[in-house]
């Protein structure tokens, strides 16, 4: 919502769209029933005010002018040192520290956990929320069963009080979504500890800022993108909910990781130790052409140099494979996985900035729409329009005192489900997350007798711990559950 009413009216729409200049949403006003007419106030309720369309045009107007954009190709490695290693010296011993301060911080109820799950499962050919979907494991959990379970599992771990899991999804899978956890019974979470939010929407423009209707009595619109976390966070009242609980720390991840782990206590560590606003997990890019955003630095209008995520398309194929002559390592080498850390403080703080700014990415689509003119439908062959979007690390740049990098073992934390086949695909979570499964149970003193990993449940442990009772001198079938 950019200062619509959700309470509009289709006299307040229609003053308001005639009054504001974008009398293109009313075109075919005549030709509306009260059904089409309710229609077409619903679409724009997020917008149809005065002052929505007043901000919808400022919107519009700097992020079309580019302003605070860099320009391609002046991306600039992230500084060495920057990033907690996996081979650092002492690294084991330091993370078991971070462990024990993220495990402290759960104890006293100032952790949070939120889930970007907006997304719907069409790449997997699965027609509903990307978090319902089954990836074939043995126990037919779906991705929601399985994170929900570890968080679970979390709480047992730490002894504290409920880890309060703040779910974002979207009009798109809102409704399918919040009926997943109520048929599971909130998968054995207290029900008070879940809150689900949605991600907003902006409405799609034509090259000159004029909206695009979809249909006669609907304008066109799209999601604003993973960055309208940043606006839902405090337009829905979730930052409010999380001061009034006292939580402070706050750890983001997407749903389609099979092997996220909610409320990552070495993370959180981590970060609190570190003492900065905002953090990221990161894994070293498999190979240069790998399609993952890369952690850089980039140059302001102002001449500073400030963290960034650079898409692997924004990334010149040069600096890609670029090699850095000290270490012989890829000079662009930490992808960025979407799992996130923030202070409250600073989400407080980025959310008011980003309102502020009204800055988002530019791209530049087919959009299917109403001709306006014929009134016939259009589905163009070329880009005709320009749908607006946020990044959620778009907010990396509004940290004064940086980003706190901490790799991870991507064999343990990222295997992402977004292809129906080959890589990142259902068959290859499955396959990580048995294989990881596996390696859990040999080192408590198990085996599993013949090839294709085994599978733990989520309540018997986190991260490998507490199954010494469970599998010690015992021979697993392969493809079973332990637990």
């Amino acid at each position: 919502m950019v200062g619509g009413d959700v309470g509009l009216t289709w006299e307040v729409l229609s003053a308001a769209a005639s009054g504001a200049g974008h009398p293109e949403v009313l075109a075919w006003a005549s030709e509306l029933n009260d059904e089409g007419r309710s229609r077409l106030v619903e679409s724009a309720k997020g917008f149809g005010t005065r002052e929505g369309f007043a901000a919808l045009d400022r919107i519009f107007k700097v992020s079309t002018a580019g302003v605070g954009d860099d320009v391609a190709g002046t991306a600039r490695p992230w500084p060495k040192g920057g990033v907690a290693g996996l081979d650092d010296v002492g690294a084991a011993s330091r993370s078991e520290g971070w462990r024990k301060r993220g495990l402290q911080e759960i104890q006293k109820g100032r952790v949070g956990v939120v889930l970007l799950a907006g997304g719907q499962g069409t790449r997997l050919g699965y027609d509903g929320p990307k978090g319902c979907f089954d990836v074939g494991l043995p126990s037919g959990k779906s991705l929601f069963q399985m994170q929900a379970e570890r968080l679970l599992r979390l709480q047992r771990v730490a002894d504290g009080p409920a880890i309060p899991w703040y779910v974002m999804t979207s009009d798109f899978n809102h409704e399918a979504t919040v009926r997943h956890f109520e048929e599971g019974g909130f998968f054995g979470l207290d029900p008070s500890q879940v809150m689900f939010f949605k991600q907003g929407t902006l409405p799609c423009f034509d090259n000159t800022g004029k909206l695009l209707l979809e249909e006669k009595s609907c304008v066109a619109l799209a999601p604003d993108g993973n960055g309208g976390i940043y606006a839902a966070l405090k337009g829905e009242g979730v930052l409010a909910d999380m001061e009034a609980r006292g939580v402070h720390h706050v750890h983001v991840y997407c749903v389609d990781n099979a092997l996220a782990r909610p409320g990552d206590p070495e993370f959180v560590g981590c970060c609190a130790e570190a003492g900065r606003g905002c953090g990221a997990t990161v894994v070293k890019k498999a190979y240069p052409e790998e399609p993952v955003g890369v952690f850089a630095m980039r140059r302001d209008g102002a001449g500073a140099d400030l963290p960034a995520v650079v898409e692997y398309s924004e990334l010149d194929p040069a600096d890609a494979s670029r090699v850095d002559p000290t270490t012989g390592e890829m000079a662009f080498a930490w992808a960025n996985i979407c799992v996130h850390y923030f202070s409250v403080p600073f989400l407080r703080d980025a959310c008011e900035r980003l309102e502020a700014e009204a800055l988002y990415h530019v791209a530049r689509k087919k959009i299917p729409h109403v001709d306006p003119v014929s009134g016939a439908s259009v589905k163009p062959d070329k880009p005709n329009g320009i749908k607006l979007e946020m990044f959620i690390f778009d907010v990396f740049r509004l940290s004064a005192d940086g980003v706190t990098l901490l790799e991870v073992d991507r064999a343990k934390a990222f295997s992402p489900v977004k292809n129906a086949e080959g890589k990142d695909s259902p068959a290859t979570a499955r396959e990580h997350l048995l294989a990881l499964h596996e390696s859990w149970i040999k080192a408590a003193g198990g085996k599993v007798d013949g090839p294709g990993g085994a599978e733990v449940d989520p309540i018997a442990s986190y991260e490998g711990e507490g199954l010494e009772d469970l599998v010690r001198g015992k021979v697993i079938r392969p493809f079973s559950v332990v637990g």
